[in-house]
């Protein structure tokens, strides 16, 4: 491994040396042209990265090759690294600690702190086996968010290859910062605009779990206890698409498949026969012009009809309400626009800067407000749990008012927070809150540690890589038909509801999967946040909060 601490962007007057491989099955596979803020606690997606993907068969040697936006006199070269088939190399236009092993088939390659290559309103991103020429172009996509598009260079060169129709555009008009876009399969590669999606961050937070594939799948999420025996398969729309091809098993490798049917018309499925208790993998492809496109990911999902209900709160000490992440007081949220570049509330609607917002999911709601409001909403249910009455408004002031001098930013308006080690941050909240009381980080905790967690406390707040919930309850299952073992927690999640199951491990004959398993069949809880055994209480809201004491209704 190299730390990255200044590569540049090169020009064609620094000119690459070694001849380069032959391009075979690499692709641009994803792009983040318009990175969250730094410092918002999601730092796969702070910075610019372009995601490219080889989709084999053989593997390849990256010696020479370059990617450029819309100028190619200006390139980021890339490392003579070997890079397998049916992996993926993410290069991140910000400093950091490269990955060249693809021992999990993802590669991570830093350029070098404050580089960016993206204008964010329009732009283009290429790929070439050596320095950008007609000869050399691989893989292209324009974008714009302006209505109209100014073709580049790069787009000269990908038209005149002919793997781009001269003029063509993606439309990005409305897509926030953090969205990406990303193809609908992996190394799916017309060379049109219909290759190409949106994916939100929501999506690649709480879905994906900062997995290296591009998920067409909506649900059941990857990981997913589900207590319906005929549950639906849901996916996204395939443009194009003729028909769909759907297969569920409980092996991995799809060798017996329990559902394989193809023919679909709507991007969805249920099944007429009830599956039995077990663990699945499903995936899906799409018909487009008679061919079919590659395989999804292989997502999984505990399928588990006999499930029992959860043990009745109470374990340890407490037990946790739920609460969804939204503005809950009249609290002003305001914003420096002209400083800033980012409003707070808007003015009027359903989700005011003095209101209370909707009490509902977010993603239903769609409250911007709500967007990174985990941790204080998660600080809030600890707190709660323990007797306390704070409200999420007031946990996010207590975190943010001392940002600016100004009363702007006083409740983290779309914020982020930043997590440990790096930052206490989110120990100081939670401290706050249970008014002083010792707070113990463990990072990356195992399954014997969080069910004792649940033991001795009854719930504590536990970060997944961006987003953070509080864990409250576990069973451990094992299938009778496959002997494979479930290790299961709930959560009382902000974002997706109360009494959110979902899986921590498999265990396939005696030996448990991974964090970082390619197959995505282990949640990777990052940290864990826990209270004394005892002693502990929690911070009462003062009655300012709520009073107006100024009688303007605000």
């Amino acid at each position: 491994m190299n730390t990255a601490a200044s590569r540049c962007l090169l020009t064609l007057t620094c000119l690459l040396t070694g001849a380069a491989a032959s391009h075979a099955g690499v692709v641009i596979n994803e792009v983040l042209f318009r990175p969250a803020e730094v410092g918002s606690g999601h730092a796969d997606l702070d910075h610019e990265w372009i995601e490219l993907y080889n989709a084999g068969p053989a593997d390849v040697n990256l010696a020479g090759y370059t990617v450029s936006a819309k100028d190619p006199a200006a390139f980021i070269s890339l490392p003579a690294w070997n890079m397998p088939a049916d992996t993926w190399l993410t290069i991140h236009l910000a400093g950091g600690v490269d990955d060249a092993d693809f021992s999990d088939r993802a590669g991570d390659y830093y350029v070098g702190a404050g580089a960016t290559l993206f204008d964010a309103d329009e732009d283009e991103c290429a790929l070439y086996t050596g320095v950008p020429g007609p000869a050399t172009i691989v893989d292209f996509l324009a974008f714009s968010g302006l209505g109209a598009y100014v073709p580049g260079g790069a787009h000269g060169l990908a038209t005149g290859s002919g793997i781009w129709t001269p003029n063509d555009f993606i439309d990005t008009n409305g897509m926030p910062a953090a969205y990406t876009l990303a193809r609908y399969f992996d190394a799916w590669d017309t060379d049109a605009i219909a290759d190409w999606r949106s994916v939100g961050w929501s999506t690649y937070v709480h879905a994906r779990g900062y997995i290296k594939d591009n998920p067409l799948q909506l649900s059941p999420d990857n990981r997913a206890v589900i207590t319906a025996a005929t549950p639906t398969f849901d996916w996204a729309d395939v443009p194009f698409a003729d028909t769909y091809e759907l297969q569920v098993d409980n092996h991995v490798d799809f060798s017996s498949p329990a559902i394989s049917i193809g023919g679909l018309l709507a991007s969805d499925y249920t099944p007429g026969a009830p599956l039995s208790d077990d663990v699945y993998f499903w995936r899906v492809r799409a018909i487009v012009g008679g061919l079919p496109t590659n395989w999804t990911s292989e997502w999984s999902a505990a399928v588990l009809p006999s499930l029992p209900p959860p043990a009745a709160r109470g374990r340890g000490q407490v037990s946790c309400p739920h609460l969804w992440q939204h503005k809950d007081t009249q609290l002003l949220c305001l914003w420096d626009e002209r400083n800033d570049k980012r409003p707070g509330c808007p003015e009027t609607g359903n989700c005011r800067w003095d209101a209370i917002h909707p009490d509902s999911n977010p993603d239903v709601n769609m409250c911007d407000h709500a967007r990174m409001y985990c941790v204080p909403t998660s600080i809030a249910m600890v707190n709660h749990a323990y007797g306390g009455d704070l409200s999420i408004d007031r946990c996010a002031y207590n975190m943010n008012s001392t940002r600016r001098a100004a009363p702007e930013g006083d409740l983290g308006h779309n914020q982020g927070y930043s997590p440990p080690p790096g930052s206490s941050q989110e120990t100081d909240g939670l401290s706050w809150a249970m008014n002083g009381a010792a707070v113990t980080v463990t990072a990356n905790p195992t399954y014997a540690q969080l069910t004792g967690f649940v033991d001795d406390q009854g719930c504590f707040m536990a970060r997944i890589p961006g987003h953070m919930v509080v864990i409250d309850d576990y069973f451990t299952y094992t299938s009778a038909a496959t002997s494979t073992t479930v290790q299961i927690l709930y959560s009382q999640d902000p974002w997706r509801g109360p009494d959110t199951r979902f899986v921590y491990s498999y265990i396939f004959g005696g030996m448990a999967t991974p964090h970082w398993d390619r197959l995505h069949r282990t949640t990777r809880l990052a940290h864990a946040f826990t209270l004394p055994s005892s002693g502990v209480t929690a911070r009462m809201q003062e009655a300012s909060v709520t009073t107006d004491t100024d009688g303007d209704g605000i």
